[in-house]
């Protein structure tokens, strides 16, 4: 049987304010680190694009585009005032004089969000908005590997440490410089994925796993090669 005096220091800890306080300063500085990775990852990755001289239209920095065709879908888009028409559905452009379902064949996703930003910043070149946008959009995957790291490992250090890992790994910058890359939104929703899987398993219910489903269904909906990413996490899940 608890005396009075052990109910009431359960109690205490979670009502004393100097508590909530040093609870709240800490996750305060956690954010800020992983923030701060994710920017640094902008940064960088906006930075080394531009840097060159090349991008704005010397023939090097032409090379740097990828097919026109990617270009042609985004100004499809953004002529229909950012979601496709009726007639995408039954393009004649794309292999004339055969119609196309452009949603079937390609997989439409940050040209619906380049829309939106080419809308709000009329007054940036197009070629250089879609690196800006891009770049944050490839960034924020750095808070998809602190969540998983942090459901994994339990600790915020680690998380934090995973995330600067990430933001610092090569391998995560091969689409540097290329502009209208699938992957640079689709692996930020893998990531994302990854961490609502994780977290879905430790809650164990309905609306964890759905939303860990979305972000699967979105990731694989924004890049094609993300359904193999997808199929060997849940065959290593299964194993």
């Amino acid at each position: 049987m608890r005396t009075p005096n052990a109910s009431a220091a359960l109690v205490e800890p979670s009502t004393d304010p100097n508590l909530r306080a040093r609870r709240i300063v800490p996750a305060a500085l956690v954010l800020c680190a992983v923030l701060l990775a994710a920017a640094a990852s902008a940064a960088m990755r906006i930075g080394v694009a531009f840097a060159t001289g090349w991008f704005d239209g010397s023939p090097d920095g032409l090379l740097r585009a990828d097919p026109g065709t990617l270009w042609y879908l985004l100004q499809r888009v953004i002529a229909d005032g950012g979601w496709p028409g009726p007639e995408f559905s039954a393009d004649p452009r794309v292999e004339h004089p055969h119609l196309v379902d452009c949603w079937a064949r390609f997989t439409i996703g940050h040209e619906l969000l380049l829309a939106q930003a080419h809308f709000a910043l009329p007054h940036v070149p197009l070629h250089r908005l879609c690196i800006i946008v891009m770049s944050i959009v490839a960034s924020l995957a750095t808070l998809g590997v602190y969540g998983l790291a942090r459901e994994v490992s339990g600790s915020r250090t680690a998380a934090v440490l995973a995330a600067w890992l990430y933001a610092a790994t090569p391998a995560a910058y091969r689409t540097l410089g290329l502009v209208l890359m699938n992957e640079d939104l689709s692996l930020t929703l893998f990531a994302a994925h990854l961490w609502l899987a994780a977290r879905a398993l430790r809650r164990r219910t309905p609306g964890a796993a759905a939303l860990a489903g979305l972000a699967a269904a979105a990731a694989a909906a924004t890049w094609h090669a993300t359904t193999f990413l997808l199929a060997a996490t849940w065959a290593c899940a299964g194993l």
